[in-house]
């Protein structure tokens, strides 16, 4: 076992910093704004171990609000979406479809409750709690979130300088 799993402060690990530090490097226009917000937070005359842990807080800003960002837009993506139903509700409503066609013949009309239930969508409180239990894993921390430039060039912007 390495001294990284053994300490109390995973933080402190080099080999997560250089993950972190990497990350934000690999991409020139996050690179600029973790620059800027360590310059600010560190200040101009400041040491270089300073500002080193200036470019790591920095850094860890910016994953944040990119991580922010992105489950702003997953979220309101579907809530925008006057369609959008859980993937359980809409098979059972495709079972009840089948269930009327094979029972009635498939050129009959369906009655009237069924229709309804067909064509019901989750709305206000209610579809944001389903949203929220269907799109778990995809807005979990347990792995890296993968963003389009446009949202990280908005997370940039809306982030503190």
């Amino acid at each position: 076992m390495d001294n990284c799993r053994r300490r109390e402060e995973p933080a402190r690990c080099p080999s997560i910093r250089r993950r972190s530090v990497r990350a934000a490097l690999s991409d020139p226009l996050l690179s600029k704004a973790a620059d800027a917000l360590a310059t600010e937070l560190a200040g101009e005359p400041a040491n270089a171990e300073i500002r080193e842990l200036a470019r790591n807080v920095a850094t860890a800003v910016l994953e944040v609000c990119r991580i922010r960002a992105a489950r702003h837009q997953l979220l309101f993506k579907a809530m925008d979406d006057p369609e959008w139903d859980t993937h359980a509700n809409q098979q059972a409503k495709d079972r009840a479809v089948f269930r009327c066609a094979r029972g009635a013949g498939a050129l009959t009309p369906m009655p009237k409750e069924v229709v309804e239930y067909v064509y019901s969508r989750p709305e206000g409180a209610e579809k944001f709690a389903m949203i929220l239990e269907e799109r778990r894993s995809e807005l979990s921390c347990s792995g890296p979130l993968r963003t389009p430039r446009a949202v990280q060039a908005q997370v940039c912007n809306s982030c503190p300088r």
